[in-house]
């Protein structure tokens, strides 16, 4: 008789137990809602007051939507933190808005008093950041009437890119960094001076660069150089805003022989100018294509001679201290922590002493523009990138070394034809994901370098090889297989 009693019993406890659990995940879940919600409404208040500074002065209420939007580089008045610009100021105006009747609305949207102060620690952080990048900015400030015969060579993914001339006492020459100087490394240059010129750079001792105002003394007043120019026409893409800002940090950070040199930026109206080095034999693929001893396809080269006017093709000493030097600045680049993401011979360039330099025209828009496809909405040079760069965008020193070892196939063969050209960006991109595209080094590859050029291109990142690595082996290479190799 007493089992109807127990079963009850157990059917209620059960229930119980039930109401229980679901009553805990639904507070649960309530918790976490409003937790979302508290957060995002204490971000969309932070930023309203960080960028109140650069609204106008009566201004009414802060559109939040347009707050979350930051310019690309900041403007003279907000980066002297003065009295018409800056957070500080802003933040200042923000708290007399707070307290005015007309202030309601922006008093509601901000967090206790506990909070305000904790963000006002954090506010007052970032205005000492952004004081600093202001204070570099303004010593690379370059005015825009200091370059002139500009010429436009292409389009980037920015904007425009151009070529003319700079007076040399305007340029902005950033101070080189103790960690950035490093001694040369014999083999990059074949000649009969190197060695010479190698001993006395690694018994100078480092010493103090002069100031631009002691440069100014020195230089005449008219004397040019070239200069490449890149201008930021797409100020509301934050893809690239973010891309001019990193190019910009990569120049002013990297002090190299075979690196670019940053010479300014002009900022004092749109569109913002970022001034490079330039050469006066100019692009390396260009270079490489005019001294091929094969005629490439379509008539690549820029200016068509007669074979009489054609430069001699390179030797293959010549070719191995091109890869010594764009290998010795691209561990430069390493050596920085940064990441190039473009390496190849059209982002390089060439002077008349034989001096390659790492540069960043990146010309996709239309000279180059069937070296890169269209992947994941962006313009991507897939045939030298590395699979885990379009397949996770895992960008790393890793991938530049691959890369590299697509260059020095471009070098072999005079970069006449594409990587793979028998496929098209579609089918590279699958059989790179697949694990099936096949790399082999070109046939004038010396022996010694095969193994180690192999290497670059294997499907694991953690199997390629550093390029301090790739610098010795290409310098040994240099010198014990070619060592009386003439230069011309």
């Amino acid at each position: 008789m007493t089992m109807p009693e127990e079963s009850s019993e157990d059917g209620f406890l059960i229930t119980r137990a039930v109401l229980i659990t679901m009553s805990v995940a639904f507070a649960y879940i309530i918790l976490v809602v409003g937790l979302m919600i508290w957060c995002r409404h204490r971000r969309a208040a932070r930023k309203a007051r960080l960028n109140l500074g650069s609204s106008k002065e009566n201004g009414g209420d802060v559109d939040l939507k347009n707050c979350e939007i930051e310019p690309c580089l900041p403007d003279k008045n907000s980066t002297t933190g003065g009295e018409n610009g800056g957070v500080s100021s802003g933040r200042a105006r923000s708290k007399q808005k707070n307290g005015s009747a007309g202030g309601k609305d922006l008093a509601s949207n901000c967090p206790d008093n506990g909070q305000d102060k904790s963000d006002d620690t954090v506010n007052s952080s970032k205005s000492k950041k952004s004081s600093g990048s202001g204070t570099v900015l303004e010593q690379l400030a370059v005015p825009r009437s200091a370059v002139v015969e500009l010429l436009q060579i292409g389009k980037c993914d920015f904007g425009d890119v151009y070529i003319g001339k700079i007076r040399e006492n305007d340029c902005r020459l950033p101070p080189p960094k103790e960690s950035a100087t490093q001694e040369p490394i014999a083999g990059d240059e074949v000649g009969p001076s190197t060695e010479v010129a190698t001993e006395n750079e690694r018994k100078s001792p480092v010493t103090k660069r002069p100031s631009n105002e002691e440069l100014n003394a020195i230089r005449p007043e008219n004397d040019y150089k070239p200069v490449m120019v890149k201008a930021l026409t797409k100020v509301k893409d934050e893809h690239c805003c973010g891309e001019f800002r990193r190019q910009l940090e990569l120049f002013r950070t990297v002090s190299h022989r075979n690196v670019v040199q940053l010479f300014g930026l002009c900022r004092d109206k749109d569109p913002h100018y970022l001034l490079l080095e330039y050469t006066d034999w100019g692009d390396l693929k260009q270079f490489l294509l005019a001294t091929s001893p094969i005629t490439p396809p379509n008539g690549t080269v820029e200016n068509k001679k007669d074979a009489a006017s054609k430069p001699p093709p390179l030797n293959i000493p010549q070719i191995l201290a091109l890869a010594h030097q764009i290998g010795r600045g691209m561990d430069a680049i390493y050596k920085a922590r940064i990441i190039h993401k473009d390496l190849a011979t059209r982002n390089c360039i060439i002077s008349s002493d034989f001096s390659a330099k790492i540069s960043m025209p990146a010309l996709a828009r239309d000279k180059y523009s069937k070296e890169y496809c269209k992947h994941r909405n962006q313009l991507m040079p897939i045939r030298w990138m590395a699979p885990e760069c379009f397949q996770e965008d895992d960008y790393s020193i890793k991938s530049d070394i691959f890369s590299f070892a697509v260059l020095v196939w471009e070098l072999f063969t005079n970069a006449i034809e594409l990587p793979f050209k028998e496929q098209t960006d579609e089918e590279v991109i699958t059989l790179a994901q697949t694990g099936k595209l096949e790399w082999k080094v070109a046939e004038k590859t010396p022996e010694a370098l095969h193994k180690i050029l192999t290497s670059c291109w294997s499907a694991n990142p953690k199997e390629r090889p550093s390029f301090s690595q790739l610098v010795v082996a290409i310098g040994n290479c240099l010198q014990s297989e070619y060592p009386k190799e003439p230069t011309e």
